[in-house]
């Protein structure tokens, strides 16, 4: 499974088929309730819109609440026909970006899998 907001108007704008992250967070905590141990992928980490450390940090702290078992970090992967941020039909308005200025690459730093012990996240 993999959950990427908390922010609902911005999932609905980026994933409007998509369920809800309160959805998603309900069906971990069902998950976690039958025993099972699930991973989540903290997907796609969207540069300049999801990418603080703040925002990370809560959101995993609430995907580990709910009873993720491993969470992975996974920022968005654009290839580099597609970094243009304002590209005909783009789903996201980046702020402060132009169809000639790239997409940052600040959120294709590493980041580690994240193992969720019985204290909290790790």
């Amino acid at each position: 499974m993999s959950i990427a907001f908390l922010d609902e108007a911005l999932q609905r704008s980026v994933e409007p088929s998509a369920p809800s992250t309160v959805a998603r967070l309900i069906a971990l905590r069902a998950m976690r309730d039958a025993g099972l141990t699930p991973t989540v992928f903290v997907a796609p980490i969207l540069p300049e819109l999801t990418d603080s450390t703040e925002q990370i940090d809560e959101l995993i702290g609430t995907v580990a609440e709910a009873g993720a078992g491993n969470i992975l970090p996974t920022p968005l992967y654009l290839s580099a026909a597609s970094k243009a941020c304002s590209s005909p039909g783009s789903a996201v308005n980046i702020p402060n970006c132009s169809p000639r200025t790239p997409i940052s690459t600040r959120t294709a730093r590493a980041r580690p899998v994240v193992t969720v012990t019985s204290s909290g996240h790790g």
